[in-house]
């Protein structure tokens, strides 16, 4: 009977360290591309709020959207993140649509729009959230 508990414990151990891994595996490819997703989004609220700038200077921010582009592509990442990396690229791709072809912005940035929201979701499925929210403890809880 002593080696059923011990059989069971043992497993359960193995089940957390996996579970363990698997959130650290994700949370160390997000930290990889982390800064270029921010700096996307920077150059996606710069078009939103500056247009006429950066259409101005479209030169300049189209090579750094390509850039961005090329650096989260090569950057290595387990399969988990696939998706939410391909959807990330799509997403710089059509803000670099939009930005090179002013007439067609409003249809371009929709396709933004959609693929930044179609990767967040992709995010919280890896994460997913019910887990993290039942796992954890709340502060007030203690007060």
């Amino acid at each position: 009977m002593k080696y059923i508990g011990l059989l069971a414990s043992s497993i359960c151990v193995v089940v957390v360290l996996l579970i363990n891994s698997y959130y650290n595996i994700i949370n160390l490819d997000i930290q990889r591309i982390s800064s270029y997703v921010i700096e996307g989004n920077m150059i996606l609220e710069d078009f939103i709020t500056k247009e006429d700038y950066v259409l101005k200077n479209n030169d300049e921010y189209i090579a750094r959207l390509l850039n961005i582009k090329s650096h989260i592509k090569d950057t290595k990442t387990s399969f988990f993140t696939k998706k939410y990396k391909n959807y990330r690229m799509k997403s710089i791709e059509n803000l670099v649509n939009s930005i090179s072809y002013g007439k067609e912005k409003d249809k371009h940035l929709e396709l933004v729009k959609r693929y930044n929201d179609l990767s967040e979701k992709e995010l919280d499925s890896l994460l997913d959230k019910n887990l993290l929210e039942v796992t954890y403890l709340s502060t007030r809880a203690y007060e």
